[in-house]
């Protein structure tokens, strides 16, 4: 594996997220990502929220046990898998999905396919609203076709330069083709093939050439693929969006008394969630979380998925939305196949460290294509593509292929001594592993068609369920088994149909491709947005949110029959254009500018960890001149017996860049969380642009350290808060370390800032039970490898207890007075 390109950061620290934005963005794959960079070219307040975590060139899974751990599945009975695993695998009855979870969405595990859906697709008048039809039979869609182009970067393969031999696969495709008396075409690509001058893209973003290591679909660890991380995610940022991610978006809220989005959500955190962040007993998972920003406009572009999951739940809490939502389910009429054990080598599994040597690549994922479109009526139309297994899988390809084989494998050749020679190749692949013997002469096929798009969606205990009896039965697909089997004949090879697809499971399918559930039509009894992405605020007629909008797989109405994420890319460009001119921001400037990333946003080591306070306050007369003395704050705490005086707080602490932390003497960290006070609101307050000056000396004061805290609150009543606390560390008589280092002196003010007046003040800690759980929250962020996160954590150890060594062990070396100013001993005697 090349040496690892530091990235250049492009999510901000969650403690920067402010209370409120013009745009909030709702998921970072194709649309998301091109709605953020549009929106902020046009000069809006963007924020982009994404569920998965930042992942770069060099963090992608390429061994078995790492895409274990990279593995999320969500099944009818249980849910297994870290929440921002990049694979995210839903298994349903009928119909099963993989997408992808991370900064860049699909883009980050998909095949790079970037081909326009044919235009008989676009004359269904049953699917598209008529302005759609309209743009394509004028020519207009091509001009957001190029605008994604522009930026994507699609590209043949080079099968004519001397660095990129034409793939074993990818010949054996085209073999197939000729088989089948349909055409051959190599497919554009969004891999980079060529070396750039400085090594920067047209974006400003370091890329590097393909070198053909197979394992697109496992995340690109060598800056060659065009994931949305080389174009419109960091074009985003240059142009003033701001990123986060571990955000899970749950429902949508609209506001009529400030005609503004109050957009739901949690931070993923399988550490915080521990803690219970209310007074009351704790929520079922994945509702613990009441943290919410508000927003003039919302794109959903979470994903066919995600953004049809938002919006059900949105409408089970009372959203006017039409009763579409979650139908019109289709699965782009994909279907995975095999031709296992070929007469002839092909190469199809990627590198990995068991692989041998090998003069020739595996080549990207995908190349080619067999264009079963042109002759034929579009239902049973299909490009049939070939494919490469990632090499992290390597390990168990001998045994599962064989199994299948064994189960659903059906011979095309009766000859004896092959048999024999096909039997060998079998026993060879056993004994020496997938890149030799019957799994290194076995084809991928990849298919696209058209399905009915008949499944929905619906939730089922608040989850997501794809619901479509009979799906696997439907014509389309025998007549792609039939084709598949003929290639595999014409390649000497047993057809081995997707385990799945078997009479004895029920014919069930998978998709990387799932489309609709809000789908696109001319009025809410007929679909979800209109041709604009709006979204229909009524059950029928025309009317829309004018602020609300869907702009993803989820408003595509039906199949494509091809790779959908160029016509993902154009309908999203399309929509950015409408809103644009809808809500007077002008013309999108789309012009390249590549300006130099700035330097802070480089890859540096940082920490987050959660801790939870709970105690007593109240209201209370007091001056706020006197809100340095303590007793004021335990008096306060002491009054506990009063209707709604208990307090608990959640609170989420994240050091983006530690050495910069160090270095500061403020020694500033960002806050996000909940503060739940119920004499100031019956539901938690959000805190949102916290900060956190972590033990700094207190000037007023020798020997004394200060943790304070201020944040911003506000209730979902509109009301806003400012909260204000200290913990102060002091070496007083006895043993005090314990409560001096988890003891929070608090006070709430009416409105915006500390000016305002006390609302309620008090004393909030942290219990031994919730210390412990702190403590495993500790997390090290962006280290590389295990050693540099234990040197990180014994760095920042060096500094906490240090600090407090200075201040419990110093201050006893030296004459105290705790009203003296916080100096050094020198400066207080002058003499030598």
């Amino acid at each position: 594996m090349r040496q690892r390109i530091e990235p250049e950061r492009l999510s901000s620290p969650i403690g920067c997220m402010k209370p409120h934005y013009t745009i909030v963005v709702v998921g970072s794959g194709y649309g998301g990502s091109i709605v953020a960079s549009r929106m902020a070219r046009a000069g809006q307040q963007v924020c982009l929220l994404e569920r998965g975590r930042e992942l770069h060139p060099g963090e992608y899974p390429d061994t078995l046990e790492h895409t274990r751990k990279e593995t999320q599945i969500d099944s009818q009975d249980q849910r297994t898998g870290p929440d921002t695993g990049l694979f995210d695998v839903r298994i349903n009855q009928d119909m099963h999905v993989l997408v992808g979870c991370g900064l860049g969405g699909g883009s980050l595990i998909n095949a790079n396919v970037a081909m326009e859906a044919e235009p008989r697709v676009f004359e269904d008048s049953t699917a598209w609203p008529r302005a759609i039809r309209d743009d394509i039979e004028h020519g207009q869609m091509a001009r957001w076709y190029d605008h994604a182009r522009e930026m994507l970067r699609p590209a043949p393969y080079p099968a004519d330069e001397p660095n990129y031999p034409l793939p074993k696969k990818t010949q054996a495709l085209k073999t197939c083709a000729s088989a089948l008396n349909k055409p051959f075409a190599l497919l554009d690509l969004n891999v980079n093939f060529k070396t750039f001058e400085h090594q920067r893209n047209h974006v400003g973003v370091r890329q590097e050439p393909c070198i053909g290591c197979g394992n697109c679909v496992s995340g690109c660890n060598h800056n060659a693929k065009n994931t949305l991380l080389m174009n419109y995610l960091p074009d985003a940022r240059r142009h003033g969006a701001e990123i986060f991610t571990c955000i899970a978006v749950r429902r949508l809220e609209w506001l009529d008394a400030t005609s503004q989005w109050r957009v739901h959500f949690r931070l993923i955190d399988e550490e915080r969630d521990r803690f219970s962040p209310t007074l009351s007993s704790r929520d079922a998972r994945g509702a613990q979380e009441p943290l919410w920003i508000t927003a003039e406009m919302v794109f959903l572009a979470a994903g066919t998925l995600g953004t049809t999951e938002i919006l059900l739940r949105s409408k089970h809490h009372g959203l006017n939305l039409s009763d579409q939502v979650g139908q019109g389910f289709s699965g782009n009429g994909d279907v995975l196949a095999f031709a296992y054990n070929c007469d002839e080598r092909i190469q199809g599994v990627g590198d990995s460290d068991q692989m041998p040597d090998r003069a020739e690549p595996t080549g990207p994922t995908i190349t080619g294509m067999i264009d079963a479109r042109s002759d034929t009526d579009l239902k049973h139309a299909a490009v049939i593509e070939e494919g490469s297994i990632q090499g992290a899988l390597a390990p168990i390809l001998p045994a599962t292929f064989s199994s299948a084989k064994v189960l659903l494998g059906e011979k095309s050749d009766t000859n004896i001594v092959n048999s024999a020679r096909k039997k060998a190749l079998a026993l060879k692949g056993w004994v020496q592993g997938a890149y030799h013997g019957a799994v290194n002469h076995t084809q991928t096929f990849l298919v696209m068609a058209h399905d009915d798009g008949k499944g929905w969606m619906r939730l089922e205990n608040d989850r997501l369920r794809v619901v479509w009896p009979d799906v696997g039965n439907q014509p389309i697909f025998q007549s792609i088994e039939d084709q598949i089997r003929g290639a595999s004949e014409a390649l000497g090879a047993t057809y081995v149909k997707n385990p799945m697809w078997a009479d004895i499971l029920g014919k069930r399918l998978i998709t990387p491709h799932p489309l609709g559930g809000c789908r696109m039509a001319e009025h809410a009894a007929a679909g979800v947005v209109n041709h604009k992405g709006q979204v229909f605020s009524q059950l029928e007629g025309e009317d829309v949110y004018e602020g609300l909008y869907v702009s993803d797989g989820a408003m595509v109405p039906r199949s494509l029959g091809a790779n959908p994420l160029l016509t993902i890319c154009a309908l999203s460009e399309r929509v950015c254009d409408w809103a644009a001119k809808d809500h007077d921001f002008g013309t999108i400037d789309r012009s390249l500018r590549p300006p130099s990333l700035s330097s802070n946003q480089a890859s540096q080591v940082g920490l987050r960890f959660t801790e939870a306070m709970e105690g007593f306050v109240a209201a209370s007369d007091v001056e706020l001149g006197s809100l340095e003395d303590i007793q004021v704050y335990e008096t306060a705490a002491q009054r506990r017996n009063e209707e709604d005086s208990n307090c608990r707080a959640l609170l989420t602490i994240e050091v983006p860049e530690l050495n910069a932390f160090f270095e500061s003497s403020d020694h500033e960290a960002g806050v996000i969380g909940t503060v739940h006070a119920p004499m100031l609101s019956e539901h938690p307050l959000v805190a949102t642009a916290g900060r956190l000056n972590l033990l700094i000396d207190d000037p007023k004061r020798r020997f004394t350290k200060e943790m304070r805290y201020r944040m911003k609150l506000r209730s979902l009543e509109g009301e806003e808060f400012f909260f204000v606390g200290f913990k102060r560390i002091h070496d007083d008589p006895g043993c005090d370390l314990w409560s001096d280092t988890t003891t929070l002196f608090c006070v709430f003010h009416q409105g915006a800032d500390d000016s305002g007046p006390i609302a309620a003040l008090g004393v909030i800690s942290i219990s031994r039970k919730d210390f412990k759980t702190q403590l495993k929250t500790l997390k090290v962020q962006r280290a590389r490898g295990r050693t540099e996160k234990a040197k990180t954590l014994a760095k920042f150890g060096r500094f906490f207890f240090g600090k407090l060594w200075d201040t419990y062990v110093g201050s006893s070396q030296q004459p105290s007075d705790p009203e003296t100013p916080n100096q050094h001993p020198e400066a207080l005697d002058p003499q030598p």
